[in-house]
């Protein structure tokens, strides 16, 4: 994956409506009241010059299932693949 993933670029995905923060704890995603490392995720540039969010605790990337982009697609975390799935 192309781009920097630096610490200075992190931030937390958090649901408008709950507040709640999304985690990937251990390769499956939740959410939590509170942040803690597993809710820390950084933006980046993928090497077929997609947006990918990859998780600091984890550094895997939020993927689409199937690469489906319609209204409630399953999403989950996977190794960086760049494919259009994760970007």
């Amino acid at each position: 994956m192309a781009g920097s993933t630096g610490r200075s670029r992190q931030g937390n995905i958090q649901k408008r409506n709950s507040g709640r923060f999304l985690s990937d704890a251990g390769g499956k995603l939740s959410s939590l009241k509170q942040t803690d490392d597993s809710c820390l995720w950084v933006p980046a540039v993928s090497i077929n010059g997609g947006l990918v969010f990859v998780n600091l605790a984890t550094s895997q990337v939020l993927d689409l299932s199937g690469g489906n982009v319609n209204k409630g697609t399953v999403v989950g975390t996977y190794n960086a693949n760049n494919t259009p799935a994760q970007a």
